[in-house]
């Protein structure tokens, strides 16, 4: 919390100087505003004065355009007549076509419906065979249901009197059982004393043991406090040379600080230097990126083009393209002492419009006329090669070489550069280009470094250069260095940012360090404090392990007196229960020879139980089968009717095929006829198309001619609208500068700087005076290195949860007592519930066990009575003519049987409407599986019982029977015998 509290009071110093600097800077933007506002309207009244030169230069043009559009108007009407003369062509030829892809489509329909035909036929004659063996088939099914039904018949009564018999077998086994039960509940409570009185000794035997185990961890503690207390009189002598090592710790650290904090304030000069090489790279790139970016807008305006030129460029970014490739100023670079040279050669051809093809620039002439949006000239891609030029040769003096050798070609463009510098050649100066052209057989246009040319003809142009602003290459040619130059900055200004960083790091590593001295310092302080503390516990320590050895020798002398009292206490006990369980065998001896006279009984009944089952299931078994033989009539008898119809059906299939195929054939007659006439008419029309193109090469001809006439023209708008474009971008150039500052404004203080401007600055403001005081400033704040602002609200929000967390030690506190008491209450009421639900079980399961074994008895018993939270349960049963044991002693159908006794007694404590006993009888014999079914009989009143199993006598005792039977390999079928009806 204290160096949180520290951090704050830098960051609010670190605040004050901030607001300051920002008070200057907002003075000396508004100063330099008002000098910027006043250079922007003087731009704009020269941009106003140049537009007008360009709307007279414009009307020039366009009388020299209108000529040029006449004869192209002529052109147009020839261009359609041999459109017209093609399309007729074109659709004589998709007639033939079309006929002879339908002969083919015939001859395929007449092969097709022959074989339908055919097909129809054979499956009639397969459906004949089908209906014989249908029809036999069923005359099979309805002898095998004659003969169950007479089966069935003669079975009548035979089931009711084997169900009287064993009803007489049952009720003569019930009256041997119940004898047999009252002995063996005798025979339960000697067992229930025999099993109380184990109990109560294993109990003693454990308190017994429980002393001893006590008496021995006395002693083993009373040895370890002796070591304890040998350990803490050794620890105290070694906290002591602690202590002493830690004070000479305290005061190495305290030097190394010192050291940490002169490196620092040597790095944060560094750091400052640093800074202000990257503020000065900063300031050249925003100049740069300024310029870029008003050149840039101007290209991407269209500008610097004609009209037409800039509403085609303009439509086709907006429809995407749609054809137009760009201009030809935009393919072509070259070296700055070749650029006079190529602006020269080209001429007005720079702002040529590239196109995909004749028919784009048609399009566009259409679009310009419709929207009186000026001219333009359009060049297809594939422009076609003039007239082979003848070079002067080499070494001829003032010579340079090809144009096209000498400049960059946008990379796809090399054919169409070829075709516009194919024949210029370029030369030293104009005296040099006379001279060559004097000599025979040259045939070339010759371009001077200055922009002078002399064309084949001799015809000489040249003169004074109409300035660095003028030419579209130079232009490009700035935009590309500009790019490269802002790049360049942008590294230097990373380079010098990432030095910037560097340093900070480095400081923030040298202050971290310090601020880790400082803790170091602290924290040895607090070591040696902490060192002095332990002694003095360790003292207090010592002199309670003294008292401690002292107690434990009274405890141990109690622990031997009680050992002996559990001793005596177990004695008496195992003397009680060898008593009881004498008692116990006498008792049950008697109750297994009244068992021996049961056992017959009990398979007497089951050997008719099994008769009157197995008369059942043979019963429902045939009675299924009847059901199925008649389903199996009603299905053939279908299957013969579906034959039927499936034969008129492909009778009426096979004739209406025959009809068709014959129909087919007159068609494609009529169409082989059609073939011939149309060939004729193919030949006609090919011959009218070779006219019209003739006509079409002589109009081209003309408009060739007026082209040139309106070149002079479009020179003069040239260079009105490159001055008219220097001055505008002159303006943008001065109102990007104003929107940048009054951005930098906005972003500085969040306010307009036209209102600003209104207030002024402060009277006797000295923009010098300011720069210097920004400077000041900056270095101040620099001085402060790392400031944490957010410290002051970080300060009050740990003090506000440190209070919090205060306040939610003490609820949590509250809930924990809250908790314990929770906890104590529901083991008090589980306690009770168990008690009471245990007692309400035992007794049923009391009551149970006799009925199942038909004698014998069987006990719940707990095995730690104290604790009901923890104890488990024992069971310990006794079968008839068997001594009481523990249940994993039994047989596996003992075992089973108390298993069941144990779940129907815990069923009758909480019952469910229905039960669900997967072959809980598999491990039971006859005898056990009749008393099973009897409970089962006695309990089904109130509950409903599903019972799985393969047992005869269990299925026996079934209201309703359902069985599972695989008739034909892979087909299961489901039987149903309600037993009971």
């Amino acid at each position: 919390m204290n160096a949180l509290k520290r951090q704050a009071s830098r960051a609010e110093a670190f605040r004050k100087l901030r607001a300051q600097r920002r008070e200057a800077e907002r003075a000396l933007l508004v100063f330099e505003w008002s000098g910027l506002t006043e250079r922007l309207a003087a731009c704009r009244d020269r941009v106003k004065g140049l537009e007008a030169q360009l709307v007279e230069a414009h009307a020039a043009v366009g009388r020299a355009d209108a000529d040029v559009e006449a004869a192209r108007l002529a052109l147009l009407e020839r261009e359609k007549g041999l459109e017209g003369v093609q399309k007729g062509v074109y659709e004589v030829r998709n007639r033939i076509a079309q006929a002879e892809e339908r002969s083919s489509f015939l001859r395929r329909e007449i092969d097709a419906l022959a074989e339908r035909a055919t097909a129809a036929e054979t499956e009639a004659a397969d459906l004949v065979r089908r209906r014989e063996e249908l029809a036999a088939e069923a005359e099979a099914v309805r002898r095998e249901l004659s003969e169950l039904e007479q089966s069935l018949e003669g079975r009548e009564g035979v089931l009711e009197t084997l169900e009287g018999e064993h009803e007489a077998a049952l009720e003569a086994q019930r009256e041997a059982e119940r004898a047999v039960e009252a002995r063996r509940r005798e025979v339960l409570q000697a067992l229930s004393e025999v099993t109380r009185l184990g109990h109560a000794l294993d109990h003693a035997a454990r308190q017994e043991s429980d002393a001893q185990r006590r008496l021995a961890e006395a002693n083993r503690t009373e040895a370890e406090a002796r070591e304890r207390l040998a350990e803490v009189e050794a620890e105290i002598e070694l906290r002591q040379g602690e202590l002493r090592r830690a004070e000479a710790a305290r005061d190495e650290t305290a030097a190394e600080r010192a050291r940490l904090e002169e490196a620092l304030r040597a790095t944060r000069s560094r750091r400052e230097q640093a800074n202000r090489r990257a503020e000065d790279l900063r300031r050249k790139l925003h100049a740069d990126e300024s310029r870029l970016q008003s050149l840039e807008q101007l290209k991407n305006r269209f500008e610097w083009y004609a009209e037409g030129v800039k509403e085609v460029l303009a439509q086709a970014r907006a429809t995407g393209r749609n054809g137009v490739r760009g201009v030809v100023a935009d393919i072509l670079a070259a070296p700055p002492e070749y650029e006079a040279a190529l602006e020269a050669a080209l001429g007005e051809r720079l702002q040529y419009v590239i196109v995909e093809d004749p028919d784009r620039g048609l399009e566009a002439v259409t679009h310009l006329k419709e929207r009186r949006a000026g001219r333009s000239s359009f060049a297809p891609v594939e422009l076609r090669p003039g007239l082979e030029p003848v070079f002067p040769p080499a070494g001829a003096p003032g010579a340079r070489g090809r144009l096209l050798d000498l400049v960059e070609v946008a990379e796809g463009y090399e054919a169409f550069a070829r075709g516009l510098l194919g024949d210029v050649f370029v030369v030293e100066s104009l005296e040099h280009a006379v001279g060559l052209w004097r000599q025979n057989g040259m045939r070339a246009t010759l371009v001077t470094l200055d922009g002078d040319t002399v064309s084949p003809e001799g015809v000489i142009s040249g003169g004074a250069k109409a300035g660095e602003q003028a030419g579209l290459l130079r232009k490009n040619r700035e935009i590309r260095e500009l790019r490269r130059t802002v790049e360049a900055l942008r590294r230097d200004l990373e380079a010098a940012e990432q030095e910037v960083e560097t340093l900070d790091a480095e400081a923030a590593r040298l202050e971290a360090e310090g601020e880790a001295a400082r803790e170091e310092a602290h924290r040895q302080e607090l070591q040696v404090v902490h060192l002095a503390r332990d002694l003095e516990r360790l003292a207090e320590r010592r002199e309670r392990l003294v008292e401690r050895c002292e107690g434990i020798a009274f405890e141990r002398e109690e622990l031997l007196e009680a050992q002996e009292r559990f001793r005596e206490e177990r004695l008496r006990l195992e003397a009680e229960r060898l008593e009881a369980a004498e008692h116990h065998r006498r008792a049950e001896e008697q109750a297994e020879a009244l068992e021996a006279e049961v056992e017959a009984l009990r398979e007497r009944a089951r050997v008719l139980g099994a008769r009157v089952t197995q008369q059942r299931v043979r019963d429902a078994a045939d009675r299924q089968r009847h059901r199925g033989l008649q389903e199996r009539i009603r299905t053939l008898v279908t299957s013969l009717e579906n034959v039927d119809r499936r034969r008129e059906k492909l009778a009426a299939e096979a004739e209406r095929a025959r009809a068709e195929r014959a129909q087919r054939s007159e068609e494609l007659r009529q169409v082989l006829a059609f073939l011939d006439v149309a060939r004729r008419e193919l030949e006609t029309a090919e011959g009218s198309a070779r006219e019209a193109a003739e006509a079409l090469d002589t109009a081209r001809a003309r408009v060739g001619e007026l082209e040139k006439a309106g070149a002079a023209a479009r020179a003069r708008l040239g260079e009105v609208q490159e001055a008219h474009n220097a001055a505008a971008l002159e303006l943008r150039e001065r109102e990007v500068e104003a929107r940048t500052l009054a951005e930098r404004f906005r972003e500085k203080t969040g306010e307009s700087i036209d209102e600003a401007a209104r207030e002024g600055v402060p009277e006797g403001f000295d923009p010098e005076a300011t720069r210097a005081l920004l400077e000041d400033l900056d270095r101040k704040l620099a001085g402060f290195g790392e400031v944490n602002l957010l410290a002051i609200e970080q300060y009050e929000e740990r003090k506000e949860r440190f209070e919090f967390l205060e306040r939610q030690r003490e609820d949590l506190e509250g809930s924990l007592r809250s908790l314990q008491e929770a906890i104590r209450k529901i083991d008090r009421e589980s306690r009770k519930r168990f008690g009471e639900t245990f007692e309400k079980v035992r007794e049923a399961f009391r009551a149970l066990y006799p009925k199942l074994f038909r004698g014998g008895e069987a006990e719940l018993v707990l095995t730690e009575p104290e604790d009901l939270l923890t104890t488990g349960i024992d069971i310990v049963a006794r079968p008839p003519g068997k001594r009481p044991q523990n249940i994993s002693l039994l047989s596996g159908g003992e075992k089973a049987l108390t298993a069941v006794a144990l779940i129907f007694a815990i069923f009758q404590v909480k019952p469910s409407p229905f039960c669900i006993l997967d072959e809980v009888d598999a491990p039971l014999d006859e005898a056990n599986i009749g008393r099973f079914t009897e409970l089962l009989a006695e309990l089904k009143t109130r509950s409903q019982f599903v019972v799985i199993t393969h047992n005869r006598s269990t299925m026996e005792a079934a209201d309703h029977l359902y069985g599972v039977t695989m008739s034909e390999p892979g087909v299961s079928r489901v039987l149903s015998v309600k037993l009971h009806d």
